[in-house]
């Protein structure tokens, strides 16, 4: 719009800055003078720009699930066997995630990367959960955190409680060793009673367990061995060798966390790589989805856009007095060549254009005089006189809108005949007569903005009107019942149907199931009627293809 006022503020002060008129380069015969120039808003390039920001993001899903996946088969492998390394140890020691003691310690395990759901959330929540729970008068929780989505979120809400961060785990292949070193550094800035693993246990690439694994102290492992509960049993061994038996828990309870440490690590990283999995694909598929709504929108809107520019240039012809120029527009056209006498209105689709914009204008004197001495008019319906393509909204009712969405830009841009289109179309949905009346019953035929008025000008100046369609009579019936044109005035396809109402396929007999069939549709009025000027009005490449 601020364009558009822009130029029509140059165009009023243009006579005070030059002293030449102004005129404009034609980029066509029948281009029209600057004077009736006006370009109209093109409002599709935000749909478009959107559109490419979406499928540019859905490769870089497509990627990362990609990457996620060969990660997870590299990881995999080293979790399983990880499983058999602490098991035995928590055989021997226990695993008592109720012991009550007063030293706690939460090892929290997540991720340095995000976009792999929940995950690490989750861990957080156990976290916050345990460290409720441990917590009292006589007791103290700390936590030590592994991973840069854990710290983040904890380091907000209890930074006080923080002993120790350890982030970039996997910048380096995992391995035993470098897992030991961060247990002992852990072991050594930590004091513990019982020291809680949280993690996330893999089960497969949708599902993981959110998992504490408890290590205990060598003097709680003692008392608790004393007492006589779960633990009792370590009083039956032997011990051999010059150790004691606190110097013999000491290392066993370091090495147990340093093995169910390493498990937990593995674990936790190849959950992470298969929720990432699971978050990339919904993600790709998520960005599909909403590009075929986009889509959809888009080509509603490009039609819509093409349905308002030729109703502006409509009403700009008909408001004119037709009456006083008639006869000098006959007198003008009997001088014409007669490869004039039939014109073709058409509105290209977007994706003709080489500069990604309409450059629709209003039409020029000659294109005004044609339209003042024209005797009969022919609309196309889908996109023209209909504001929708009446068989994608039928295969959209279907369950097939999208694969016939394709095949009707296909045929429109006239880069494969149409019967091919019309087939291919017909059979990815293979509509039943119950299920076309229902879709009219359900989905009455939306009628572009001035076309009712405008046929009752035409008629009123006793100009004929036709609709030629490549769509299909049981569709563009109610349209002309609307118009009030006759149905010998409707030149279409016709669906068959068995007698049971199974769809059966098209009358090929039909001279608009062809490409070119419009054209010859035109050329059977003319020679039938005698009409003299005759103009055809459309939005596709086959409205055309076979006029100029």
């Amino acid at each position: 719009m601020a364009m558009a006022a822009l130029r029509r503020e140059g165009r009023r002060f243009a006579p005070l800055i030059s002293p030449r008129p102004i005129t404009a380069v034609r980029s066509s015969p029948l281009a029209p003078t600057h004077e009736y120039g006006s370009h109209f808003l093109d409002l599709t390039p935000p749909l478009r720009n959107r559109m490419k920001s979406i499928k540019n993001i859905q490769k870089i899903t497509k990627a990362m699930k990609m990457v996620a996946a060969s990660k997870l088969r590299a990881i995999q492998t080293k979790t399983e066997n990880s499983r058999g390394l602490w098991q035995p140890f928590t055989a021997l020691l226990g695993d008592l995630p109720s012991v009550d003691v007063k030293k706690n310690v939460v090892v929290t395990i997540s991720s340095d990367k995000g976009l792999c759901g929940g995950i690490n959330s989750t861990s957080v929540k156990i976290s916050k959960g345990l460290h409720k729970l441990n917590s009292g008068p006589e007791k103290g929780t700390k936590y030590v955190i592994l991973g840069e989505k854990a710290k983040a979120i904890l380091v907000r809400d209890s930074k006080k409680d923080i002993e120790l961060i350890l982030t970039e785990l996997q910048k380096n292949p995992l391995s035993y060793t470098q897992v030991s070193v961060l247990a002992d550094e852990i072991l050594k800035n930590v004091e513990y009673d019982a020291l809680r693993i949280v993690f996330n246990k893999f089960q497969s690439v949708v599902s993981f367990l959110p998992t504490v694994s408890t290590v205990l102290s060598p003097e709680i492992v003692e008392r608790e061995a004393e007492s006589g509960g779960k633990l009792g049993d370590l009083d039956s061994y032997e011990i051999e060798g010059g150790e004691t038996k606190g110097e013999i828990l000491q290392n066993l309870s370091e090495f147990q966390f340093s093995c169910v440490m390493f498990n937990a690590v593995l674990e936790n990283a190849c959950s992470e790589q298969g929720a990432r999995m699971s978050a990339m694909d919904s993600s790709s598929r998520n960005a599909g989805d909403m590009l075929d709504r986009l889509t959809l929108t888009y080509n509603r809107t490009r039609q819509a856009s093409i349905t308002t520019e030729l109703i502006e240039i409509i009403s700009g012809a008909s408001a004119l007095e037709v009456r006083k120029n008639l006869n000098r527009g006959q007198i003008w056209m009997m001088k014409r060549p007669k490869s004039l006498d039939s014109i073709a209105a058409s509105v290209q689709p977007l994706e003709a254009s080489s500069t990604g914009h309409f450059d629709n204008k209003q039409p020029s004197k000659e294109v005004l005089e044609l339209w003042r001495s024209a005797d009969s008019v022919c609309f196309d319906v889908d996109s023209t006189v209909c504001v929708d393509e009446g068989l994608d909204e039928l295969a959209e009712f279907c369950g097939a809108g999208k694969g016939v969405a394709e095949w009707t830009a296909r045929a429109m841009g006239g880069s494969i005949p149409l019967e091919e289109a019309v087939t291919a179309m017909l059979s990815l949905f293979k509509p039943s007569l119950a299920q076309v009346q229902d879709f009219l019953e359900k989905r009455p035929p939306r009628i572009s903005p001035g076309i009712e008025e405008f046929v009752k000008k035409l008629k009123a100046r006793n100009t004929n009107v036709y609709l030629i369609s490549g769509g299909f009579r049981q569709m563009i019936n109610p349209v002309a019942s609307i118009l009030g044109i006759p149905q010998e005035n409707i030149f279409a396809n016709q669906m068959l149907f068995s007698s049971s109402g199974e769809f059966t396929g098209f009358d090929a007999t039909e001279p608009t199931s062809r490409s070119g069939g419009k054209a010859t549709a035109v050329q059977q009025i003319r020679k039938v009627k005698g009409y003299k000027a005759l103009i055809m009005i459309g939005d596709g490449a086959t409205e055309v293809s076979k006029f100029i």
